[in-house]
């Protein structure tokens, strides 16, 4: 699942892909993200690693 984030892009690890978004591969992390959406709530991403070349979303904070 590719997410897009209207902050500017965070790409710690240097991952190659830096214009198509993050990268996540958690189904709790898509249920969060979408719940949060769903809700109209702002959210804040920590990034870590990479997941097919993008940078790879590894924890959601709803606000």
């Amino acid at each position: 699942m590719s997410v897009y984030h209207s902050a500017p892009l965070v790409n710690p690890a240097g991952c190659s892909v830096t214009n198509a978004g993050y990268e996540t591969d958690q189904s709790l992390i898509h249920t969060i993200l979408l719940n949060a959406l769903m809700n109209k709530k702002e959210v804040q991403l920590l990034i870590e690693n990479c997941v097919n070349d993008k940078p790879k979303i590894i924890a959601v904070n709803i606000r």
